[in-house]
């Protein structure tokens, strides 16, 4: 009985049909198959916009995690800025993160974050005397313009309708600029 298995099995590879039959079928049946049953994909299906979604997908992670470790570490950062409010929202979540911990842990990232505030104060006040010295400095040039103003229409705002000289200011004087620099 064992022998009949064995003829039986040797007869069957060699009566049925060989690799590249089945290739080239298979290839037919498929190309048949599609032409009756058109695939229609829709256009966020395609394979190109996947690839564009990973792409943009990629460079927002890495833009914001450049942007948030920049606002992290950087102690140009400070309150009034742009990316004050990022910087705050990863120290919170830090600050959450540490609160679990041992309290020194606790009392490291206290003290970090005093020094940082320090260094932000001195950052502020120095953005401040910066501040102060444009003023100073548009004082003067104010005080240098005033006796052209009477001379001069389009500075004065006088008559002349050269220009109307007013330059959206109301009393026709110049405007100071340190309104500008000051927040």
């Amino acid at each position: 009985m064992l022998k009949l298995y064995y003829n039986l099995f040797r007869e069957k590879r060699s009566i049925g049909p060989n690799a590249q039959f089945k290739r080239s079928l298979h290839k037919k049946l498929q190309g048949a198959w599609d032409e009756y049953y058109q695939t229609r994909y829709a256009w966020y299906q395609t394979p190109a916009f996947r690839y564009v979604v990973v792409i943009a997908v990629v460079l927002i992670f890495m833009s914001t995690t450049g942007v948030g470790a920049y606002a992290y570490n950087s102690t140009e950062v400070t309150e009034g800025t742009i990316l004050y409010p990022v910087k705050r929202a990863i120290e919170r979540v830090e600050e959450k993160v540490v609160q679990r911990r041992v309290p020194e842990a606790r009392a490291r990232f206290y003290l970090k974050q005093t020094e940082r505030r320090k260094s932000e104060e001195k950052v502020i006040m120095r953005r401040k005397q910066g501040v102060e010295q444009i003023k100073k400095v548009d004082k003067k040039l104010n005080l240098n313009l005033q006796p052209y103003e009477k001379s001069n229409p389009v500075v004065s705002g006088g008559d002349g309708r050269v220009g109307n000289g007013n330059a959206g200011t109301s009393s026709g004087q110049v405007r100071s600029t340190s309104s500008v620099y000051t927040r």
